[in-house]
């Protein structure tokens, strides 16, 4: 009897634990409105596993990498190994609600959440975008760019049919002079593909 008891309570605690990472899913309703940017905290070295076990919970979360040459050890050759631009550090969206924070620590191993007093200071979306512009930059310089900074980045479309619509792109096409879109149309997100000159970072 114990044991069965033993099992029904941690079920019990599971299902409450997945409820709590539920809300710090991108899939809530109402995340695209309400939804910031918080810096996340964790142990160097971990930032990509973290990364992926957010991902694979449908938390969205960025972790921008690097490539960078390992010297040649005797008789080996030269290795290229990706490491965090930010050690120690990841970026998650949430809507900014306890549940969401307590659900997003509770989903990976996490250090904690940048603040003040217990509260995530939330991280102003137009730094967020200079931010990501910058890191773009550098893996540009790096010949290191495949594109990915785009996917996820919140843009407006600046003119053509759907000028001043927002928009959320979603992966760079051909040689990266367009872009798919999930544009925001009557309160749903429909895809389209568009010239990148259509677009500006930012709401």
């Amino acid at each position: 009897m114990n044991g069965r008891n033993g099992r029904m309570m941690a079920d019990a605690e599971r299902r409450a634990r997945m409820g709590l990472v539920g809300m710090a899913c991108k899939d809530v309703p109402g995340f695209e409105k309400m939804a910031r940017w918080i810096v996340a905290v964790c142990r160097p070295g971990t930032e990509a596993r973290i990364y992926d076990d957010l991902s694979a919970l449908g938390i969205e979360c960025w972790c921008p990498m690097e490539k960078k040459r390992r010297p040649p050890r005797r008789g080996l050759k030269a290795q290229v190994i990706h490491t965090p631009l930010f050690r120690g550090y990841l970026f998650v969206r949430v809507i900014p609600t306890n549940e969401a924070f307590v659900g997003l620590l509770s989903a990976s191993r996490l250090s904690g959440l940048m603040g003040h007093d217990g509260v995530p200071t939330l991280m102003p979306e137009r730094i967020m975008e200079r931010l990501r512009l910058s890191v773009a930059k550098r893996l540009k310089d790096q010949g290191d760019d495949d594109g990915s900074w785009w996917r996820d980045c919140h843009v407006t479309v600046t003119h053509g049919p759907f000028a001043s619509f927002k928009a959320v792109v979603r992966a760079l096409v051909g040689k990266g002079d367009k872009v798919k879109v999930d544009v925001e149309i009557f309160g749903r997100a429909t895809p389209v593909e568009l010239d990148i000159d259509s677009i500006r970072i930012g709401k």
